[in-house]
């Protein structure tokens, strides 16, 4: 299945439309864009039914010419039906039009909160994948180390969905990351390293959320350490990181799982659950100051 089949009028594409297909595309987002998706020699109609039936999202550019047009009405057509049957599958944009031109078309559609083109491409690329790709967000350096130690078959099956890694989207991040890449790829030597963990908070549209996260994580492998009186050998520190990583993408299958001795396991998950709490604890405080 494809991620996003996009509908939209021919007039709209040079300004407005190539420019977001491509933003999603290099974002990792699996788009269906006739551009991309049309060879020449295919079937126009029966290519556009199959993009509409194999995506899981439709984003539709509503604009004064996709309002005109017989193609548009047929794939907006089409997506209706679907969401009807499915739940919610379309996601509008208003592109230079506003609630009556809308409402005269579908009051169906002008009821449903729409994304506007005037919030230019960078945020509508980020507000789209937090739909369609959430996955995509904040989980660049989590699901690429938990692949990168996966060596072991029954680990395979509880990995995350395929992951598509998307462009670099933040030239620079702040110097408190890059200290912390550092920090974390210390912690974890041979698992990652500090150009890896930099590459991969820099792919995050929310770097912050990941930091936080990769705090917890690497806070609480170094309580369990204490709290065990020494350093684990290579395969135990592995063995304990897949555990962290598997708490942090909520599947506590992976720590029950891991080659660790009970009490460890014990320790681990308490450590975890503890420097999580802080961190929402510390979190709630700064919002209510």
């Amino acid at each position: 299945m494809k991620d996003l089949f996009i509908s939209h009028a021919t007039e709209d594409k040079k300004d407005f439309v190539r420019p977001l297909a491509e933003r999603l595309k290099r974002a990792g987002v699996d788009v269906w864009y006739d551009e991309y998706s049309i060879s020449a020699g295919d079937s126009i109609s029966a290519s556009i039914d199959k993009g509409l039936i194999e995506c899981n999202y439709g984003l539709v550019v509503i604009s004064p010419d996709f309002l005109k047009k017989k193609w548009t009405e047929y794939e907006l057509r089409s997506l209706l039906s679907k969401e009807v049957n499915q739940g919610k599958k379309i996601i509008p944009i208003w592109h230079n039009v506003d609630y009556e031109t809308v409402a005269s078309r579908s009051l169906y559609l002008a009821d449903k909160k729409a994304l506007s083109s005037s919030n230019g491409i960078n945020q509508l690329t980020d507000e789209i994948i937090r739909i369609v790709r959430p996955d995509i967000i904040n989980s660049f350096a989590l699901k690429n180390i938990s692949r990168r130690m996966s060596a072991n078959g029954k680990k395979e099956k509880h990995l995350p969905s395929e992951l598509k890694i998307g462009e670099i989207v933040h030239k620079e991040i702040p110097k408190y990351i890059v200290l912390a890449s550092k920090m974390i790829s210390s912690a974890f030597p041979g698992v990652t390293n500090l150009k890896d963990m930099v590459d991969n908070f820099a792919r995050d549209y929310d770097y912050d959320g990941e930091f936080l996260l990769w705090c917890v994580i690497t806070s609480a492998y170094l309580d369990t350490v204490y709290e065990i009186g020494k350093l684990p050998d290579e395969t135990q520190m592995h063995e304990m990181m897949y555990a962290l990583l598997g708490l942090s993408l909520g599947n506590s299958t992976w720590l029950e799982e891991a080659n660790l001795s009970e009490t460890t396991k014990l320790k681990l998950g308490n450590a975890y659950r503890n420097n999580a709490q802080m961190l929402f604890d510390i979190s709630n405080k700064a919002i209510e100051s």
